[in-house]
């Protein structure tokens, strides 16, 4: 099959999101069971809507990027995710208590607590990926794309999953043009387009998912010594919106290094001093978003 290189990510998200309505129709378990693999650890607590969750290749001690989203919405929910163990006697109702306590060792070895419907978001998630995953392997593409690329930065004590990455060299003709403005290093280098892929139904992407999108393009070039040339979200229509046979959105997003680069800086700064403290934030978001949280049933201690 011949596709040109601006073809290839799209068929290949498309195939993946015919997929996705198939997730979303799943229940909790059926979920959970396709998705087993990756996790150590599932443990519900009863009577709430949150669960202990310990991924299998998770690295303990780094801020995942797709985390920071949820430093943005909340630092205390970003907190009592990471650090809830530093609260679990405090917790003034004694069955969740009782349960987390239980549970203490793994949360010391790096078990998360997650609201349910965070949660499900990232079962669905990880559904996505292996079927983007087996659609390029189907289709035999070429090496230059990569499926969940992980990007470390031991600096920052930050991991990403880069859902997507295609790399590409300049063309000769391309080339020609770039030596004449900038250095050989610079011509040389491979440019790459991030593709983020979410699972959400949106009407316009969450400003969290375009800033995660960005996150990755600057851990890409800092890391990987890529030049990042465009910046993507990917997610699935609205069944009543698929027309044509396609079963995605494709939003571009904007993309500038040295912006970037400030503001990740500046956040991973604040949320490993907001990790570091006994307490979490005394942060509010908002009465309508408290009350609406998953996690309000020990946010007060």
């Amino acid at each position: 099959m011949l596709m040109t290189e601006k073809l290839e990510p799209l068929l290949v998200l498309n195939r993946a999101f015919q997929h996705i309505y198939r997730a979303l129709s799943l229940d909790f378990d059926e979920l959970l069971q396709a998705c087993s693999f990756k996790f150590d650890l599932v443990y519900p607590l009863e009577g709430t809507n949150l669960i202990v969750v310990k991924q299998r290749d998770r690295v303990p001690g780094y801020i995942y990027v797709s985390d920071l989203s949820q430093f943005l919405y909340c630092p205390r929910r970003f907190y009592l995710t990471y650090r809830v163990v530093n609260i679990v006697d405090k917790i003034k109702l004694a069955k969740i208590r009782s349960k987390l306590q239980e549970l203490k060792p793994e949360l010391r070895d790096g078990a998360l607590l997650y609201d349910i419907e965070t949660f499900r978001r990232i079962l669905v998630g990880i559904y996505l990926h292996r079927c983007v995953e087996n659609t390029f392997k189907f289709l035999n593409l070429p090496r230059s794309y990569e499926v969940e690329k992980e990007v470390v930065d031991e600096d920052l004590g930050l991991i990403g999953h880069v859902d997507l990455v295609h790399v590409r060299y300049l063309s000769q003709e391309e080339y020609e043009k770039c030596i004449l403005k900038y250095s050989e290093e610079y011509c040389e280098k491979p440019r790459a387009t991030v593709y983020e892929v979410k699972s959400g139904l949106y009407r316009e992407v969450p400003e969290s998912y375009k800033r995660q999108a960005q996150l990755y393009a600057y851990l890409l070039e800092k890391r990987e010594g890529y030049i990042v040339e465009k910046v993507y979200v990917a997610h699935p229509v609205h069944p009543s919106d698929i027309t044509s046979g396609i079963y995605f959105k494709l939003v571009k997003i904007e993309y500038d290094r040295e912006k970037t680069g400030r503001e990740l800086l500046e956040l991973i700064r604040t949320a490993r001093r907001v990790l570091r403290e006994r307490e979490p934030p005394r942060v509010f978001v908002s009465r309508d978003k408290c009350e609406k949280c998953a996690y309000k049933l020990i946010c007060l201690y």
